[in-house]
């Protein structure tokens, strides 16, 4: 619409008024309606920024605890392999006391395999070693003559 048929509407429904043919309540409803398409796109853009700030703040809720839980699980994975890999030394150790060696060996190799710098577990696997391979070498056979 025109500058100009705009200024003319504007000017018609104002003379309406004056001279008792539109209520002003009727104006006033009207003006009303125009104004309500803009408050309607205004209340639903800040509904939208307030869904997509609560998005983002829970995607960030979200992220921040699967790190803290992954990092506690891994923590938890650590403890437990250290515990058993102590666990596995002190079996071998009482493997070597009682002469079972390949045992012994096997169980030393896991805990090598591991963590090769665990202490006490490379002087240990040595000994077994030497000791499976004193068992396994063959004596030669005594002959009667």
């Amino acid at each position: 619409m025109s500058w100009a048929a705009s200024k003319y509407k504007h000017s018609k429904e104002d003379g309406l008024a004056r001279s008792g043919n539109l209520a002003a309540e009727e104006i006033a409803a009207k003006e009303r309606a125009k104004k309500r398409p803009g408050r309607v796109w205004r209340s639903l853009g800040l509904v939208l920024l307030l869904v997509i700030f609560l998005a983002g703040w829970f995607g960030g809720v979200v992220y921040l605890a699967t790190t803290s839980g992954r990092r506690l699980r891994d923590e938890q994975a650590r403890a437990a392999l250290q515990e058993e890999m102590a666990h596995q030394v002190k079996l071998a150790e009482g493997d070597l006391a009682a002469g079972r060696y390949a045992l012994a060996h096997s169980r030393l190799e896991w805990v090598l395999g591991q963590n090769p710098a665990y202490p006490g577990a490379l002087s240990l696997y040595q000994q077994a070693e030497t000791q499976l391979e004193a068992l396994l070498t063959p004596s030669p056979t005594p002959t009667f003559t």
